[in-house]
């Protein structure tokens, strides 16, 4: 299971504040949490594009050079700010990502122009909410991805998790199930996939008090097929249980010591 820190965003109080005052401690202490923590890669979601965010950008990068050695996801609708990541990191980057509704063609253009890795949302303007018009999307989406250049092998697609506080929430979840388990047979080869978890549980659902649903969650996802979450650094259990499962898969090797 290849895992996301989700936690470098501009929706953190903490984070939103460093980025204002250009304070490159909190943004350094978020990173080093995550080298020690031995997740994948870092997601850096700055909010919508524009001058600011590029400057916000701009300065991440230069915190990150000196605080991250590992890749990044860039999680933003502004292919301009993708753009700059992708120019000035020196390691790899996913561009996070592309959906329909027509305003995100661009994205598509840049994968392909760069060869990096694309994230497809299952989503217009809104989620759509039976599991045939979500793959009949992903098969549109992902049809217009390898159209203008994007191999398959370079897409990661997020079908989305819904909040369990959503009226059909459950039924939504039990579909994305479904999906991981039917894309390889719709597009004649697996494909990569990603879920945000964090998105699961919400105030109106006890959030911290049943936070053992995600673990539950990720397992069934894991075992439909999914290769790839985005999850809270400061969900220690979580980012455990995420990385034993390579134990199952045959990608990891199995030390005792690592996981006393």
């Amino acid at each position: 299971m290849i895992t996301i820190a989700e936690n470098l965003t501009a929706t953190s109080h903490i984070i939103a504040k460093a980025l204002n005052a250009r304070d490159p401690r909190p943004i350094a202490s978020i990173a080093e949490a995550a080298s020690k923590a031995g997740v994948d890669y870092l997601d850096v979601n700055l909010g919508h594009g524009g001058q600011r965010a590029k400057e916000r950008m701009e300065f991440v990068l230069e915190v990150l050079g000196d605080s991250w050695s590992g890749p990044l996801w860039i999680d933003s609708v502004d292919p301009d700010l993708m753009k700059l990541a992708a120019e000035r990191w020196h390691g790899e980057v996913v561009l996070n990502g592309y959906a329909g509704g027509g305003e995100r063609e661009q994205v598509i253009e840049l994968a392909a122009s760069l060869d990096l890795d694309l994230v497809v949302f299952l989503m217009e303007k809104v989620p759509p909410a039976t599991i045939d018009e979500r793959l009949s999307l992903a098969v549109e989406l992902i049809g217009n991805c390898v159209a203008g250049g994007v191999a398959l092998e370079r897409i990661i697609v997020d079908p989305l998790v819904a909040p369990l506080g959503w009226v059909d929430g459950q039924e939504r979840n039990a579909d994305l199930l479904k999906i991981l388990r039917a894309l390889p047979e719709l597009f004649g080869t697996p494909l990569r996939s990603i879920i945000g978890l964090s998105n699961l549980l919400t105030r109106s659902t006890g959030q911290r008090a049943v936070r053992w649903l995600e673990d539950v969650f990720l397992a069934m996802a894991a075992g439909a097929g999914l290769t790839h979450v985005m999850l809270d650094l400061g969900n220690v259990e979580l980012l455990r249980q995420a990385k034993a499962m390579t134990l199952f898969t045959g990608e990891g090797i199995f030390a005792p010591e690592q996981w006393l």
